[in-house]
Order: C-alpha cells, then sequence, then structure tokens
C-alpha cells in the first residue's frame, strides 16, 4: 500500500506530556503552517519540527527548552515562534 502524506496545515499538540518527537514524527506533515507544543514535557527542541519548511507559526511555550538550535533556519517560512 503506498502511504499518502496528510495535508493537514493546523496541528494541535498542546498540553500533553510529550518528552521528545522522533526524527520521523513530522515527515507526513509537510504542509503544516501551524504547530502547537506548548505545555508539554519538552527539555530539548524537537529537530523533527525543522523540517517543516512551510512552518509559519511555531508555539514551544511552556515546556523546559533553553536554547533553540541553529537548524531552526531551515523553516524558511516561520514568522512567529
Amino acid at each position: 500500500s503506498t502511504e499518502e502524506p496528510f495535508s493537514l496545515q493546523v496541528l494541535h499538540l498542546y498540553n500533553n506530556c510529550f518528552e521528545e518527537f522522533p526524527n520521523s514524527f513530522f515527515e507526513k506533515f509537510f504542509c503544516i503552517k501551524e504547530l502547537n507544543l506548548s505545555k508539554n514535557n519538552l527539555k530539548t527542541f524537537p529537530l523533527a519540527v525543522t523540517t517543516l519548511a512551510m512552518c509559519k507559526k511555531l508555539d514551544i511555550s511552556r515546556n523546559g527548552i533553553k536554547e533553540i538550535p541553529s537548524q531552526i533556519n531551515q523553516m524558511k517560512q516561520l514568522i512567529e515562534l
């Protein structure tokens, strides 16, 4: 069977207990324009997010993330962090 990518544009995963995301987690969500990962248990910035080239808005507030990696520069459409 062929796996189709999701055409989802807004994904809210806030207020959960996520501690990390596998590198392949966002591969099928390449159309995401808004991603909310706030209020989780993330200690480091999930690098898998940087593959979301169309993402314009990313909310990682209320986590334990202390620094943003340089890979965020790959997110050319990002206008709100």
